[in-house]
């Protein structure tokens, strides 16, 4: 993609992502993104949803109602054609995407879906970004455009990407805690606390307990066996233990 920004166009990119990293709570900042955006792109309507075990949730958006976009959730999830790309689009690597460059729109107008949805407000064209860290799903961001707009531009792509990565980094940060909570028992809770394990050194940790070879974890956190023995290095480091065998003990031992 060879489009590049112009001046002010970079100064309203900057402005944003401030916006974004200054906000507290998570729908305000939503919702003010969402009225930002449109400085530098231009839509119709929009959607963000957050990901809640899986489904979409807690939903702010622009000329949709609320009832829209909780109907959405209840009766339209299940029928959505494009629901399967958001938690391939949620790699922070994976650019936003124009529906159109993936599905003809003949396709797409043939679908129960579109009948329901874009069909009743004449939208056409719409770019949608999966939201995620380290393989997490968060959310979702659709723009849309009516008939009497134009297809999203490559210039509108290279802007929702730059921004996307501060969504990503600003949802992860909020979500992080309750997300860990529900991942890590209390012994490994108590153990990066003791022992100020990182993140992804817990992980490892947590699969280890949970009887998997070191194969089996580099497939299953997406990384080489040469990245997974620095983290062993600094696990064994950072514990003051040998093996394996300790470290299971040290789970099980309460941690001051």
């Amino acid at each position: 993609m060879a489009e590049t920004l112009l001046n002010n166009e970079w100064n309203f990119v900057h402005e944003i992502t401030l916006k974004v990293h200054t906000h507290d709570d998570v729908d305000q900042m939503r919702k003010e993104f969402l009225t930002l955006l449109q400085t530098l792109i231009r839509f119709d309507y929009a959607s963000f949803y957050l990901e809640e075990e899986g489904k979409p949730a807690r939903p702010v958006g622009v000329g949709l109602s609320r009832e829209e976009l909780e109907f959405y959730i209840r009766e339209l999830e299940p029928i959505d054609p494009f629901r399967p790309l958001w938690s391939l689009l949620s790699d922070p690597k994976h650019s936003a995407i124009r529906v159109s460059d993936y599905v003809l729109n003949r396709e797409i107008e043939e679908t129960e879906y579109y009948q329901r949805t874009w069909k009743p407000k004449n939208i056409q064209y719409s770019l949608f970004a999966g939201l995620g860290y380290e393989g997490r799903p968060l959310g979702s961001l659709s723009l849309y455009r009516t008939g009497q707009g134009e297809e999203f531009s490559d210039k509108e792509i290279l802007i929702l990407n730059l921004l996307k990565s501060h969504l990503n980094l600003w949802l992860w940060k909020q979500r992080k805690p309750q997300i860990l909570n529900q991942e890590f028992s209390p012994s490994l809770y108590a153990l990066k606390k003791a022992y100020a394990v990182t993140d992804r050194e817990l992980e490892v940790i947590d699969l280890w307990s949970k009887g998997l070879t070191d194969s089996e974890i580099c497939q299953e956190i997406s990384i080489s066996k040469n990245t997974l023995k620095k983290h062993i290095s600094n696990i064994f480091s950072k514990l003051s233990i040998n093996n394996r065998v300790e470290l299971l003990k040290r789970l099980k031992k309460p941690q001051g």
